[in-house]
């Protein structure tokens, strides 16, 4: 089983907000029996805005705080070479969306 967070898994909400984008849902499982998935990302501030989407892998430290990781550890994987994502960016104007398809 894989788990995809999108956005951030540290806010409870079903919805995150950040500045003027909307991601929903934050969080997305795929297994053997769910292959493919979507979230959709809305603008919603007052401008169109350029949103380029890719994968980026996080280790969250003993104090809470996340880093980047650029050398896995000893036996840890990252799934991010086995999934595709369309579209790969998107220019929403005001109040916009887009179906993302993992």
């Amino acid at each position: 089983m894989l788990t995809l967070g999108i956005g951030s898994t540290f806010f409870p909400n079903n919805l995150y907000a950040q500045g003027n984008l909307l991601i929903f849902p934050t969080r997305i499982v795929l297994d053997d029996t769910k292959k493919m998935d979507q979230f959709i990302l809305s603008n919603t501030g007052n401008d169109t805005a350029y949103y380029s989407i890719s994968f980026v892998n996080l280790r969250m430290k003993t104090d809470g705080s996340v880093e980047s990781i650029n050398n896995p550890d000893s036996g840890q994987l990252f799934a991010d070479k086995h999934l595709r994502f369309f579209p790969h960016w998107a220019l929403l104007g005001p109040n916009e969306t887009q179906l993302i398809k993992i």
